[in-house]
């Protein structure tokens, strides 16, 4: 017996000798409690367990939880503890692996926000309730992909088309980035929570208006995003909805909005912004903003945001390079084109104030200011404008030369006795052959009579068709965005309003009442324009720079052009379908882009840049 006994112990001494070092239990580094029967315990492997019963506490942000000091690797919530606490795990970057177990019945708000999980993550299957941002990843450098799967008997969300939507499909809380395409947001759906598409590869995301609450980075780094248009009737936008969305080129911001103008942020609300933190100065594509005309606050003007009576400059778009700010603006406001890739600016004498930072960051060079040395003294820069300050000032008036101050006390004897007898006779026989006044060339009060287009706007009102009439009220509006319905009537009536030979007419948005109806249908039988889709013209849209080349390139039987190499780094695809056009606009001098190297193809064109088009190609 004692032999045996003698052998048994060496057996177990040998198997316990063939364990891996590894296996034996980690030490416990630090311990306390973190709900009223919640436990926490960190090991020497990094490794932080939750054990015990009920919710864990809630926690106001990372810095307040008692393991925010150290590194965690792996998670484990042991099977007891119902409700995962807001911020509870935050910013744990570093976090390999998780456990969930069947007991939670809630994960609160951004309780797992930049942990970067990757892979796919269970939900419990009686979740009740899902925090705003709880599995949020936000930039980290590289794109990792999250999925969270729902068990098919939970009762209280529904996983619909990629979206993980609570049962009655009222808020959306995440979607899969894995899905592509167009995405139709259901009517259902009133609230979009915060960073619910994260990341997501949708090019195109349509909401209805009854989606009443689009919360803070709801769109957050969605890269593929081409256009957003908020919907009509939302009540509440929140901040950086549309940061880091590399290919955005658009915001059409509806009659009824949330926002007035008045924020004092209100850059936050419309800046995609440069990923600064990753030193990644790449080009940005927001180029332009388009403005229901009922919207009683906001007004577009050449791609840029307007208050709507156009004295405050709001928001420039962060892929412009050359701006020209309308006459009558007075204050260019906070942030208005900070962190844009604005070089050049025209500044009107109208200007009396740039808030704070309003070009803070931005790689500003050249500034034309349109009044004389001494107005440009008088307007008030604020701080944070340094690229502003730094920048070569052209100022397009002269300070009038100051009288001579001898003049009264060297010639007052002589003066009157030779003066009177030259200067009457002189004077008034030769001033008017010589410096006659030049009248403007149109009647427009809003057409300067310098202004590049003002030589363009004449002749296309004084074309026999008459090109264009103007907006009304004596205005021509050169500012204004171009639509595609202006512009095919523009190039129709150059033409000479040539009947077209058929009334079929497949676009069912275009009407045998419009103004534009007989030039929709006569440049879709030229091959000027295909239109949007098959029915759809789209005749209320902006025009872009893109289609208003490709529209005149095409009415001129699409000449070759010269040179089949581009100088404008953003028209470097020879398959795009306004490269050729754009080579031959340069080559004939109808353009030369917006700065050296880039022509922004999809910026909106304006009526003044429009009617210079049409005058340079068929006038000139």
């Amino acid at each position: 017996m004692k032999q045996r006994t003698i052998s048994l112990l060496l057996a177990l001494l040998l198997v316990l000798s063939l364990l891996p070092f590894g296996a034996a239990a980690a030490d416990v580094v630090d311990s306390g409690t973190c709900g009223e029967l919640a436990f926490w315990k960190i090991d020497s492997n990094d490794v932080l367990t939750i054990s015990g019963h009920g919710d864990m506490d809630n926690y106001k942000s990372m810095n307040y939880t008692p393991w925010c000091h150290y590194r965690v690797k792996e998670i484990v919530i042991e099977d007891g503890i119902t409700s995962v606490g807001d911020w509870a795990f935050a910013w744990q970057s570093d976090v390999e692996k998780l456990s969930l177990p069947q007991s939670i019945r809630r994960i609160g708000c951004r309780a797992f926000y930049v942990c970067n999980l990757v892979g796919t993550i269970q939900l419990p299957k009686d979740l009740q309730e899902l925090g705003d941002a709880a599995f949020a990843v936000q930039f980290t450098g590289s794109y990792t992909t999250l999925i969270l799967q729902l068990d098919p008997e939970n009762e209280y969300f529904v996983s619909s088309q990629g979206a993980l939507m609570n049962r009655a499909q009222t808020d959306i809380y995440w979607f899969n980035p894995t899905v592509t395409g167009k995405y139709m947001v259901p009517s259902t759906v009133k609230c979009i929570h915060a960073y619910a598409f994260e990341r997501s590869r949708l090019s195109e995301i349509f909401m209805p208006d009854n989606v009443d609450v689009i919360q803070d980075n709801a769109f957050e780094n969605a890269d593929k995003l081409r256009e957003i248009a908020f919907p009509n009737g939302l009540k509440e936008l929140g901040e950086e909805t549309i940061r880091y969305c590399d290919v955005l080129s658009s915001i059409v911001i509806p009659e009824d909005f949330p926002l007035d103008g008045t924020e004092y942020n209100l850059w936050e609300y419309f800046r995609t912004d440069l990923k600064e933190e990753l030193e990644l100065p790449r080009a940005l594509s927001l180029s332009s903003f388009s403005v229901h005309p009922g919207n009683p606050n906001f007004t577009a003007v050449g791609g840029a945001l307007l208050s709507k009576d156009k004295t405050k400059l709001l928001c420039v778009p962060d892929a412009l390079e050359t701006y020209s700010i309308p006459d009558g603006v007075k204050v260019i406001c906070r942030e208005a084109a900070s962190q844009s890739l604005l070089q050049e600016v025209t500044i009107p004498e109208s200007v009396t104030k740039v808030e704070e930072a309003a070009f803070y960051k931005s790689w500003l060079t050249d500034v034309y200011y349109q009044g004389s040395p001494s107005g440009w003294e008088k307007v008030g820069i604020y701080r944070n404008n340094d690229p502003l300050e730094n920048a070569t000032i052209h100022c397009m008036k002269s300070d009038p030369t100051p009288p001579p101050t001898t003049q009264p006390t060297t010639q007052p004897t002589t003066q009157p006795t030779t003066q009177p007898t030259t200067q009457p006779t002189t004077q008034p026989t030769t001033q008017p052959t010589t410096q006659p006044t030049t009248p403007p060339v149109t009647s427009f009060t809003d057409v300067p009579k310098d202004a590049f287009y003002s030589e363009a706007v004449s002749w296309a009102v004084n074309h026999i068709p008459q090109i264009t009439k103007g907006t009304g009220n004596g205005q021509f509006s050169p500012d204004a965005n171009c639509t595609r319905g202006q512009i095919v009537t523009f190039l129709w009536r150059a033409k000479g309003e040539p009947e077209p030979q058929s009334t079929k007419n497949p676009s069912v948005d275009v009407k045998n009442t419009d103004y534009f109806y007989k030039a929709v249908l006569w440049a879709v039988e030229q091959g000027i324009t295909t239109g949007m889709d098959a029915t759809h013209f789209s005749p209320n849209a902006s025009c872009t720079r893109a289609q208003a080349v490709t529209f005149l390139w095409r009415a001129e039987v699409k000449p070759a052009a010269k040179t089949q190499k581009s100088d404008f780094t953003d028209v470097q695809d020879a398959n795009a379908y306004y490269y050729t056009p754009v080579l031959w606009a340069v080559e004939n001098g109808i353009t030369k882009g917006t700065s050296k190297t880039t022509f922004s193809p999809n910026a909106t064109c304006t009526r003044g840049q429009i009617v210079t088009f049409l005058f340079r190609d068929m006038a000139e």
